[in-house]
């Protein structure tokens, strides 16, 4: 009994046994049925002439044929059970192959694509919106990853079951099927690593979105006082005295005492952005180009905040040269006052 690998091989045995048993046994059972006529006839002769009977040598006997004969029909009984089982064993393995290359090839057609889209760093340019649009996105990957996890245990199973009933390729298959559970653990540990990364960069973009929110917050503020300082920095002033003066003087010192608060403010709100900055760099996350809860730049903040340093010497500059005319015409008014006192009386008296 030599057990075939394919289905037609095993076909031919079956059909060269049939042959066997149609054309080249039934010449044999002739010669048999013609032997024991001939063994029959000869004893009879013997005995009608009153010889001996004959004997024939030990294992050549017409019983020891026959017994040979039945053992004969016994092996062929069960070489053709064999056949039939052996094709019906080949039928089993040719099904469960051609199931396990369908389940196999279905497989590797849905995971084609899926580790380059797992180890894809996308959510590095993407916004907290885009972030969380790719944690749903991949919540559902995952649903359907667990929907597979079956597939993957029956091609297995089918695999196993190959090996068992002795399948003449198993080496391919379990090659092939070692390579579809190594993929799959892949997959699964680059699903996980996936959902972290993501989960990460959403929390480090909320705390962005924060930091631009506070900056929003305190910035506009800010940008509204130093528009309203440079406003009052470039009023025009007209005064008559010099208590006027003096009062718009003192009101300008008083500006200038609150410089040293703004400017902490401003290093804070830059702080803020900073800060932003700095959590992005820290994770490689790439920033929008603009604040999206505010259009006040840090690069306005500075250039505004420039500008009023500039214009606080300059209103110092026009306050004191105003300062000095107030003084001058001041001047110039006892002056004229203490003549007046003088040449009041004599006019008087001339008057009279």
């Amino acid at each position: 009994r030599d057990p075939q690998k394919t289905i037609p091989a095993m076909q031919q045995k079956l059909e060269d046994f049939r042959e066997y048993r149609r054309v080249r046994k039934p010449p044999k059972v002739q010669e048999k049925c013609q032997l024991e006529i001939n063994f029959n006839t000869l004893q009879t002769k013997l005995r009608l002439s009153g010889r001996p009977a004959f004997m024939p040598s030990e294992g050549r006997m017409v019983s020891d044929i026959g017994a040979g004969w039945q053992r004969l029909e016994q092996a062929e009984k069960g070489h053709e059970e064999w056949l039939l089982t052996e094709l019906r064993r080949l039928e089993r393995l040719d099904h469960l192959a051609e199931k396990f290359r369908q389940k196999a090839s279905i497989h590797e057609g849905w995971t084609e694509g899926k580790e380059v889209a797992l180890r894809d760093r996308d959510s590095g340019t993407a916004s907290l919106a885009q972030v969380r649009a790719l944690l749903r996105k991949h919540e559902a990957f995952e649903s359907d990853l667990a929907a597979h996890q079956d597939r993957v245990e029956q091609i297995a199973a089918i695999a196993q079951e190959l090996n068992e009933l002795d399948y003449y390729d198993s080496p391919s298959v379990n090659a092939r099927c070692q390579k579809i559970c190594d993929q799959w653990d892949l997959l699964g540990s680059l699903t996980h690593s996936r959902r972290e990364a993501l989960e990460k960069t959403e929390k480090q973009l909320e705390t962005i979105d924060e930091l631009h929110l506070e900056y929003a917050k305190r910035a506009a503020p800010f940008n509204n006082w130093m528009e309203s300082a440079m406003e009052d920095l470039q009023d025009m002033f007209i005064v008559h005295t010099i208590e006027e003066i003096q009062g718009l003087i003192a009101a300008h010192d008083q500006f200038k005492s609150t410089l040293p608060d703004a400017d902490k403010e401003r290093e804070a709100i830059l702080g803020i952005q900073r800060e932003a900055q700095r959590i992005a760099d820290l994770h490689g996350i790439q920033l929008p180009s603009n604040n999206p809860y505010t259009s006040v730049t840090p690069q306005i903040i500075n250039s505004k905040w420039e500008r009023v340093q500039q214009l606080v010497p300059k209103r110092d500059q026009a306050l004191q040269e105003e300062q000095n005319r107030q003084n001058s015409n001041e001047h110039l008014r006892r002056q004229f006052g203490s003549q007046a006192n003088r040449v009041g009386p004599w006019i008087q008296t001339k008057m009279e």
